[in-house]
C-alpha cells in the first residue's frame, strides 16, 4: 500500500509533542515545529529505535532529552489526557469540535440515496459508506478547539440540510448534534475519551449516533472504531482507526460489519476497509471493500461471502478533489464549514465561526489567537464560579438531557435529545428579518455565556444606581429627562442644539481641557445625539445644564399627529443601559467603551508615568463633585469612593481602588510615596511621586518581550521602558538580546561578569541569589515564586516528583 506521502499532514499531535517537551529543551523542538519538520511518514508504526535516531539527526530529539521526557510522561500512562494541559494555538486548526462533527455531512447525498433505495441491504451499503467517508477528513493531525460550554454551530445551504450542534457539558466534555433534511434525521451525543499509552494515544468515540430514514422510518445505529494516534514521542505522528465499524438497522435487525485494517510495517494495510452486509439471520448479502482515503465499492455475495457469478464491483463513493498544498490539509467542504456561506441568515451569537481565537488563527495571527483563547478559557472558568456561587446548573438551550443511558464498547453515556426549539427560533427569526450578508454576520459578537454579556454598566467602579452612558426617562408632565455622562468636560464647554429640520433629536458635543499629568492622546472629544423615536412628536425646547461631567437636559415636546400608539424615545445603541454589575463574577465583566467619544481614550481608567517620575491615574466618576469624593490610601492600595443623587433621588455610587502592584515595586509600601489627589468635572485624579531611599536607586520597569525567529537564532526585543529614579528620572532603552545556535551548534547569548563554572543551569551568582531566601523579605508572600513546588523540585533535580505536573 505504501507510506503516506511526506509532509502530507502537520499539526496537532506532532506539535503536541513539541508542547509537552517544554519540560526538556522546549526551544529547539518548538522551532523545529515552526520550521515544518513534522510530517506523516510511516517508517515504523510502533515507533522503533531507527526512526528515533533519524529524528535525532534532524535536530528534533537528543538522547538525554528523550529519556527525560519519557520519565516525565510515564506517570500519565493509562490516563485520560483530554484536558491534561493547556496547549498552544500553534498546534490547533481554525475549527472547533462542533464544526468537526459537521464534516460528516459532506457526503450526505449517500443518506439521501439510502432513503430512496428499496433494497434493504443496498440501503446499508449507502449508509455505511457515508459513515466511512468522514475518515479522510479525520486523518488531519491538527487539534480542533475545545468548544466553550453553550457554544453552538449551525450549517445551512448544503444539500437542504439544517445542522445544529451544541456543547452540552464541559466536564466531561460532551457535544450533541442534530441534522435534518427531507430524507433523514441525524442525532448524535458524543463524549470523547482518551488514554495515553506511552508513544501513542487511543481516542475512544464514546457516544451514540442514530440516523432515521424518513421514507420507511428505518432507524440506523452506528458504532465506529477507536482512533489511534501513533508516534507521539518517537517517530512521526500519524493517525489510524483500526477495528470494527458496525451499523445496525434497529428496525429490521440487518447490519453491516466493516473491518478497518490496522497499518502494518511500512504502511501495509493502511486505509483498507473490508466487510459484509448481513441479514437479520447473520447471512452475508453484500461484500464491501475499498480504502477510506480513496473509494468504497460493493458486490453481491453468496452465503459463503464469495462474489456472485455474473456480478462485478460497483463504486458507491469516492473522495472528492481536495485543495493542493492547503495549510491545514482542509477539504473544500472543511473550508465551506468555516465560511459564512453555510451560515443561516440569522446566526446564533454562540456560533463557532464567531470565536475570536478561531478567526485570528484562520487569519494567521497566532499571538492574538493565543490571547483570545486564554481570555475565553478564563471567562468560562469565571462563569463556572458564578454558577457554583448561585447554586445553579448549566442547561443546554437546544438539547435536553434524557433518562436514557446507552452502553458502548468504551463506557456508558447519557443521551441528549434535540428538543425542537431551534426550529421555532429559526422560523421566528426568518419571519422577522431579512437575509444578512457575510459582513453582517461577522460583526456579531461571540456570546455563548449562560449569564449573558455582563457589563459593569459603562464603569467597572459603579456599584449602584442607574446604568449606562445615557439615561432617558419620561417625566410626569410628558417631557423627557436625558442624562449623558461626559466626564472631563468643563461646565461651560458643552454645546447642544435641536435638529432644525425634523426637530426630533438634540445634538451635543464637548471637549476636555488638557491638564497637568494628562497625555494629549487621552484628552477626549465627545459628540452624540438623543431625542425622539416617534413620528408624532417634536421637540419644542431644551433646558440643559452641565455639571461635574454630566449633561442633564429636559426636552419639552408636543404632539403634531394623533394616533393610538405609544410614543417612544430615542436611545443610541451600546450605551450600557442594559448592563448590570455582579460582584461575584467581576472577572467576567466586560466594560464598554464610551460610544460618544470621537477622539481620545474611551476607557474609565487611564494611567501613565511622566518624566518627573510620577504616576498619574484618572478615574471617571461622572456626576460626583470634588467634595463628595473620598480617597483612603494604605500600604497596599488607594481606595476611592464617591456618590451622586440624581433628579429622582436615585443614587449612583462609585467604589474602587488602585493597587500598589500597578505603580510600585515589590516590597515598597504605597505610603512611602507622596500621594495627592483632586477631582474636577467628574474625574478623580491621583498623583504618586515615587520617593526612594537615598541608599539605593529605584528601578521601575514597564515591559513585555517580543521575539522574532531567524532560523538558527532568535532576537528578543525588550519592548518598554526602564526608569532609574535618583533626584531626576532617566529613561533608558535597553538593547535587544540575540540567542544564537538554537538548533545547530552550541546555544549562547552575550554575557558579562564572572559566573560559576560548570553550573547546571548556567546561572550567574546573582541568578542563584534571586532563587535563594537570602534576598527574601522578612514577611514573604505565600504567592512568591520561590515557594513553587515545581520550581523547588526541579532545583533539587527531582524530575519524577508529582509536583512537576503542570
Amino acid at each position: 500500500m505504501g507510506s503516506p506521502k511526506k509532509n502530507e499532514s502537520k499539526g496537532f499531535f506532532a506539535a503536541m509533542t513539541s508542547g509537552f517537551s517544554m519540560f526538556g529543551s522546549a526551544m529547539s523542538r518548538s522551532v523545529n515545529g515552526l520550521l515544518a519538520y513534522e510530517g506523516v511518514e510511516v517508517i515504523n508504526p510502533d515507533g522503533g529505535k531507527e526512526d528515533a535516531e533519524e529524528e535525532a539527526q534532524r535536530g528534533r530529539w537528543k538522547d538525554e532529552e528523550r529519556d527525560s521526557y519519557w520519565k516525565m510522561m510515564q506517570k500519565y500512562i493509562g490516563s485520560d489526557i483530554t484536558s491534561m494541559v493547556t496547549l498552544p494555538v500553534i498546534i490547533f486548526e481554525p475549527m472547533t469540535m462542533l464544526q468537526k462533527m459537521a464534516e460528516l455531512m459532506e457526503y450526505s447525498y449517500l443518506l439521501d440515496q439510502a432513503d430512496e433505495c428499496e433494497d434493504p441491504y443496498l440501503r446499508l451499503v449507502y449508509a455505511s459508506s457515508w459513515a466511512i467517508s468522514v475518515y479522510f477528513a479525520y486523518q488531519r493531525t491538527w487539534k480542533p478547539f475545545n468548544p466553550i460550554l453553550g457554544e453552538t454551530y449551525e450549517m445551512a445551504n448544503h444539500g437542504g440540510i439544517s445542522f445544529l450542534s451544541e456543547q452540552v457539558s464541559h466536564h466531561p466534555p460532551m457535544s450533541a448534534g442534530h441534522a435534518e433534511n427531507e430524507h433523514f434525521t441525524y442525532d448524535v451525543t458524543s463524549k470523547l475519551k482518551t488514554k495515553l499509552l506511552g508513544n501513542s494515544v487511543d481516542v475512544y468515540p464514546v457516544g451514540r449516533t442514530r440516523v432515521t430514514l424518513k421514507k420507511d422510518g428505518v432507524v440506523l445505529d452506528l458504532v465506529p472504531p477507536l482512533t489511534k494516534v501513533h508516534n507521539l514521542i518517537f517517530g512521526r505522528t500519524w493517525v489510524d482507526s483500526p477495528g470494527e465499524m458496525v451499523m445496525t438497522n434497529i428496525t429490521t435487525g440487518d447490519k453491516v460489519v466493516l473491518y478497518f485494517q490496522p497499518c502494518g510495517w511500512f504502511g501495509s494495510g493502511r486505509y483498507e476497509v473490508d466487510g459484509y452486509v448481513y441479514s437479520a439471520d447473520e447471512e452475508p448479502k453484500i461484500m464491501m471493500t475499498g480504502k477510506w482515503n480513496e473509494k468504497i465499492s460493493y458486490q453481491p455475495c453468496d452465503a459463503e461471502g464469495e462474489p456472485l457469478p455474473g456480478t462485478e464491483l460497483k463504486e458507491v463513493w469516492h473522495v472528492a478533489d481536495v485543495p493542493k498544498n492547503d495549510k491545514f490539509q482542509y477539504t473544500h467542504f472543511a473550508h465551506k464549514i468555516n465560511s459564512f456561506d453555510t451560515a443561516p441568515a440569522t446566526l446564533l451569537a454562540s456560533d463557532s465561526r464567531l470565536r475570536p481565537d478561531r478567526y485570528a488563527l484562520e487569519q494567521g495571527d497566532l499571538s492574538k489567537a493565543g490571547s483570545e483563547k486564554h481570555s475565553l478559557e478564563e471567562r468560562q472558568r469565571a462563569e463556572k464560579r458564578t454558577r457554583e456561587t448561585k447554586g445553579q446548573k448549566f442547561t443546554p438551550r437546544w438539547f435536553d438531557l434524557t433518562d436514557e443511558i446507552t452502553s458502548t464498547p468504551w463506557g456508558d453515556i447519557e443521551i441528549y435529545q434535540y428538543n425542537g426549539k431551534y426550529n421555532e427560533h429559526r422560523d421566528a427569526a426568518a419571519s422577522s428579518s431579512g437575509a444578512s450578508n457575510a459582513d453582517d454576520l461577522k460583526s456579531i459578537e461571540f456570546n455563548p455565556w449562560q449569564y449573558g454579556r455582563l457589563h459593569a454598566t459603562n464603569n467597572p467602579y459603579q456599584r449602584y444606581g442607574p446604568k449606562g452612558f445615557m439615561e432617558i426617562k419620561v417625566l410626569h408632565n410628558d417631557n423627557l429627562y436625558v442624562r449623558v455622562d461626559l466626564p472631563g468636560v468643563p461646565d461651560d464647554a458643552i454645546r447642544y442644539r435641536v435638529d432644525a429640520v425634523r426637530q426630533k433629536v438634540v445634538f451635543f458635543s464637548g471637549e476636555e481641557t488638557l491638564r497637568d499629568g494628562y497625555k494629549a492622546d487621552d484628552v477626549r472629544e465627545y459628540s452624540g445625539t438623543a431625542g425622539l423615536g416617534c413620528d408624532c412628536c417634536e421637540i419644542t425646547g431644551v433646558e440643559a445644564k452641565m455639571k461635574d461631567g454630566v449633561l442633564r437636559m429636559i426636552l419639552a415636546r408636543v404632539k403634531v399627529k394623533d394616533h393610538d400608539k405609544k410614543c417612544t424615545h430615542f436611545l443610541p445603541l451600546n450605551t450600557g443601559k442594559s448592563g448590570r454589575y455582579d460582584v461575584n463574577s467581576f472577572n467576567c465583566v466586560e466594560v464598554e467603551g464610551h460610544p460618544f467619544v470621537v477622539k481620545g481614550r474611551k476607557d474609565t481608567l487611564a494611567s501613565h508615568r511622566t518624566s518627573d517620575g510620577c504616576y498619574h491615574f484618572s478615574v471617571d466618576m461622572p456626576g460626583v463633585c470634588g467634595d463628595d469624593m473620598f480617597v483612603i490610601p494604605n500600604e497596599n492600595e488607594i481606595k476611592f469612593y464617591g456618590g451622586v443623587h440624581e433628579h429622582d433621588e436615585s443614587c449612583r455610587i462609585f467604589l474602587g481602588a488602585v493597587s500598589n502592584v500597578q505603580c510600585c515595586s515589590y516590597g515598597i509600601p504605597l505610603l512611602s510615596h507622596n500621594i495627592a489627589w483632586d477631582a474636577e468635572f467628574g474625574v478623580l485624579k491621583l498623583r504618586l511621586l515615587l520617593c526612594v531611599c537615598p541608599a539605593f536607586v529605584f528601578l521601575a520597569v514597564t515591559s513585555h518581550l517580543k521575539t522574532k525567529l531567524l532560523g538558527n537564532s532568535v532576537d528578543v526585543y525588550p519592548v518598554g521602558s526602564l526608569y532609574i529614579v535618583k533626584k531626576n528620572a532617566v529613561d533608558l532603552v535597553p538593547p535587544l538580546t540575540k540567542v544564537h545556535n538554537l538548533i545547530f551548534g552550541r546555544t549562547w547569548v552575550w554575557h558579562v561578569a564572572d559566573v560559576p563554572k560548570n553550573d547546571k543551569f548556567q546561572y550567574t551568582h546573582f541568578g542563584h541569589k534571586i532563587n535563594s531566601f537570602d534576598t527574601a523579605p522578612s514577611k514573604l508572600l505565600a504567592s512568591d515564586s520561590r515557594l513553587r513546588p515545581v520550581r523547588y523540585a526541579l532545583e533539587q533535580a527531582d524530575l519524577s516528583k508529582d509536583t512537576l505536573r503542570i
